[in-house]
């Protein structure tokens, strides 16, 4: 059976050069109950992060890296403690909904709307920033 590694890994070890396998490493992390978030984004600095766990980690340490700006919750898609995830899912998804059908009847929004005016009206709202004026609003 053959060895399963990348094949910069031969290349490096040729070289003397340790290298780091990707896919065992951010398994090992992803691994921990609850996750260690700042290891996650150590990692993601570090090295490339396997396509497959793209998605997953930028929900897990986005609220990590906007934790400065005050609207960290906004941000947070999903909990470091992986057991929630599931519930957590079905919220954002129904705040999204929610948020949504209240766009269209204040009459911000409608079905023409083009999807990033939509969204950022949406996230003013959410964060409190939508002008009560529509002329007020700049849509770069």
């Amino acid at each position: 059976m053959a060895d399963e590694r990348n094949f910069r890994t031969y290349y490096y070890e040729k070289f003397g050069i340790g290298g780091v396998e990707e896919k065992r490493s951010i398994e090992i992390l992803l691994k921990e109950q609850p996750l260690n978030v700042d290891k996650l984004k150590q990692f993601c600095l570090r090295f490339p992060v396997p396509a497959m766990y793209r998605t997953y980690l930028w929900k897990v340490i986005l609220g990590k890296v906007v934790d400065g700006l005050h609207i960290r919750d906004f941000f947070c898609i999903i909990p470091a403690n992986q057991g929630s995830h599931g519930f957590v899912m079905k919220q954002r998804t129904q705040q999204y909904d929610d948020l949504h059908h209240a766009m269209k009847l204040l009459r911000r929004i409608n079905d023409q709307s083009p999807v990033g005016e939509m969204y950022l009206k949406m996230f003013l709202t959410e964060t409190g920033h939508l002008p009560f004026e529509e002329q007020n609003l700049v849509c770069l």
